[in-house]
């Protein structure tokens, strides 16, 4: 699982990373900050850092097609405005988790 940032890796977990192991069960994108209190995901973090913030331009996702061995554009959200279809807000926090969100 790679992570990217304006056409750029800024983060990528390998097979033997514990986390990978739920990536065969249905995934939603999640649009927020989080904190994870294990650190294969979490690492780099600081608290002292803090506040962070987070600031969206868009968000495209991608569907594999095994057949082509290619990525192909299934949607893109520019945010011009909230699509409640699409996201839900949310608050509060779960397991594995040391952030709060707040809608």
């Amino acid at each position: 699982m790679s992570w990217s940032v304006d056409g750029h890796e800024v983060r990528h977990a390998d097979i033997t990373d514990p986390a990978i192991r739920y990536m065969h069960q249905p995934q939603t994108l999640r649009m927020n900050l989080w904190t994870p209190t294990f650190n294969s995901w979490g690492r780099g973090l600081q608290l002292e850092d803090m506040p962070w913030y987070l600031m969206f331009d868009y968000v495209e996702v991608f569907k594999y097609d095994e057949k082509a061995n290619e990525f192909n554009l299934h949607w893109r959200d520019d945010f011009n405005a909230f699509d409640s279809a699409r996201w839900h807000k949310a608050s509060g926090t779960f397991a594995a988790n040391s952030s709060v969100f707040h809608s």
